[in-house]
């Protein structure tokens, strides 16, 4: 099983990787980033989406991810990824 953080998961396309992601028999989603939601359920953003794990600032997010899918804007993302790969 891969565990895996999504990034941006306040977002129209973040939600659509949890929805598409929590239906997958070899994913476990471990993690989810929001700046305007974090610290709140995911539910304050998406009430349909029954998963009780909190949105978390990225470091936090991808503590436990062995897999990082970015929802967000470009140039976000572009900064974010060196330094996750740096990382580990």
């Amino acid at each position: 099983m891969v565990r895996v953080a999504i990034l941006g998961a306040s977002g129209y396309g973040g939600s659509e990787l949890i929805r598409i992601l929590g239906r997958h028999p070899e994913v476990r989603l471990v993690g989810f980033s929001s700046r305007a939601y974090a610290g709140r359920p995911l539910s304050a953003a998406w009430p349909q989406i029954d998963l009780n794990t909190p949105f978390a600032q990225v470091e936090e997010a991808v503590a436990e991810a062995e897999l990082v899918f970015m929802a967000l804007p470009n140039g976000i993302a572009m900064k974010l990824a060196p330094q996750l790969v740096e990382e580990g």
